[in-house]
């Protein structure tokens, strides 16, 4: 529900959740509801309530030894703390989940984190450090089928792209990279959503609306395997 942009929806299930665990004192789930509230709250770019209720989860998955968890928790209090510009604590964060992603081998924070990492990196306009990391969670989430992953990677490749005076590349991959998320029902936050809008809406500025037209029907005819090769060539 929460991926999907039903937040209300979300959050009576989390309440429930919530309710139970403290019910039963059961420390994980009670984590699990926090880092769930997080994300709704992260979604809404409500962001210093998704700060302090990861950070809640943090704490909590600390104390019980879920490292794996922990791992996706600083992930997503990177993620927010880049929103809120603070870039430095959002990289020891990242830094931190990905040195536990890697010891144990999680894929699924270990792409988020590269993608995260990539942000970072393009807000230093170090943008060929940003486009290596963003290629390299691009292939991770391929081998593990995260079609979320695959279109958020897109999408960041596509923001680079626009930065490069690529516009018709970039409409291509923000065209394919939006049409994973309408097969899957993902929707973005409303701090991704800005940013993926206002880069879509530079690119639209540098091409006719011919070209626009063009570039984003193309986008839409593009197999998985193409998206992919125009990303990473």
């Amino acid at each position: 529900a929460e991926y999907n942009g039903e937040f209300e929806r979300a959050s009576r299930f989390a309440q429930e959740c919530l309710q139970l665990a403290t019910e039963l004192n059961a420390p994980r789930p009670l984590a699990y509801c926090k880092e769930l509230f997080g994300l709704i709250a992260y979604a809404q770019s409500n962001l210093d309530e998704a700060r302090q209720l990861f950070e809640d989860a943090i704490e909590i998955f600390e104390k019980v030894g879920d490292r794996r968890n922990v791992a996706s928790a600083r992930i997503n209090l990177a993620r927010t703390l880049y929103r809120q510009g603070e870039y430095e604590t959002a990289l020891q964060y990242v830094n931190d989940s990905l040195a536990i992603s890697r010891e144990l081998n999680i894929g699924w924070t270990l792409g988020l984190g590269l993608e995260i990492l990539g942000l970072l990196q393009r807000s230093r306009h170090q943008d060929a450090a940003a486009l290596s990391l963003f290629q390299e969670s691009l292939r991770i989430s391929l081998d593990q089928d995260n079609q979320q992953g695959i279109a958020n990677c897109l999408g960041a490749i596509a923001g680079l792209a626009v930065m490069a005076d690529q516009a018709g590349q970039a409409v291509i991959l923000f065209s394919a990279a939006q049409k994973i998320r309408q097969a899957i029902g993902a929707a973005m936050g409303r701090g991704d959503q800005s940013e993926y809008d206002a880069y879509l809406a530079l690119a639209r500025r540098q091409l006719s609306e011919e070209e626009f037209v063009s570039a984003w029907a193309r986008g839409l005819e593009l197999t998985l395997d193409e998206a992919v090769e125009l990303a990473t060539r």
